[in-house]
């Protein structure tokens, strides 16, 4: 059933559509998809979670960009804006000509509880955000192209709903990374794009509170960002090939890396406390680091996605 269900001839992704069931996508131009910067660290995982599987997604950029996240706290708003109370997140996009422009992700905060690191009566922050980041690069439901009817009443043991696409979200730790038929349907919607992902090669520490990260494809200007939970370093300074990071937060830290020339990474817990020497990566494209090894990656408002 499994496998009849995801094979190329009956996938269950969809492609976004608009009102009139025209599959709508970015033109080639927009990708990486410029995505505005948020405090929320759930955010950039989720992000990254497409990125550094699929053949491309989403770069952050600092004051704008064409996908946003928003958290309505008012109801008399969501009820303006969305409709249906009922809904736990909402994207909606733009397009013109059947391509995309935008992408608003809407969070239903004047109702719904949500929490990262998840906990048992909120929704899972990240993975409500990484569903709904699907959308925003142009993925329907994992429905099957014939079964949109049923789309929101797919039994438990529906294999469908292994999707991170799958129209249901419950209370708790909810499904983060994409499956393979995800990853076709993020193939298909990107289709022809290739994006050049930034390496992270190797990581210095001088022991104390202070690391250098040697990154393929880094330039200056590019986004760089260590954190631990919502704790932000603040001193960072980004070269060609190399960033320095200062921190007085207490380690272990997780890095971002976004850059405009193409997509991004993010290594959780990779500024350890322990001092190091730089380490090369090695040809299996990892990079042996203190705390443990990282693989490295090589016009109008129109019909709602829900989840």
């Amino acid at each position: 059933m499994l496998v009849a269900l995801l094979a190329p001839s009956a996938h269950a992704w969809t492609p976004l559509r608009a009102a009139d069931e025209t599959p709508l996508r970015w033109p080639a131009e927009a990708w990486p998809l410029a995505l505005v910067d948020d405090d929320a660290p759930a955010w950039s995982r989720a992000a990254a979670t497409w990125t550094q599987l699929g053949p491309a997604a989403f770069s952050p950029v600092a004051g704008g960009g064409a996908v946003s996240l928003e958290r309505v706290a008012e109801a008399a708003t969501w009820a303006a804006r969305v409709g249906d109370p009922a809904l736990v997140a909402f994207t909606l996009v733009e397009h013109a000509q059947g391509e995309l422009r935008r992408a608003d992700v809407l969070l239903n905060a004047a109702r719904f509880r949500f929490a990262d690191p998840p906990a048992t009566r909120a929704f899972d922050l990240e993975a409500v955000l990484v569903h709904e980041l699907g959308h925003a690069l142009g993925l329907g439901h994992s429905c099957g192209p014939d079964a949109e009817a049923g789309c929101f009443d797919l039994e438990s043991d529906d294999p469908r709903r292994a999707a991170v696409m799958a129209p249901q979200v419950a209370p708790g730790p909810g499904r983060r990374r994409p499956n393979d038929d995800d990853l076709t349907g993020l193939e298909a919607v990107a289709e022809g794009v290739t994006l050049r992902r930034p390496a992270l090669r190797a990581v210095a520490s001088d022991g104390r509170s202070a690391w250098t990260l040697v990154v393929d494809g880094l330039a200056p200007g590019d986004l760089v960002r260590a954190r631990r939970g919502a704790v932000v370093a603040a001193r960072i300074t980004v070269e060609a090939g190399r960033a320095r990071i200062e921190s007085d937060a207490a380690p272990p830290l997780d890095v971002e890396v976004w850059t405009t020339a193409g997509q991004g990474l993010y290594a959780p817990g990779v500024l350890s406390v322990e001092g190091a020497d730089e380490a090369d990566a090695g040809a299996d494209g990892c990079a042996a680091v203190p705390g443990g090894w990282i693989w490295l990656g090589a016009g109008m408002r129109v019909r709602r996605r829900r989840r």
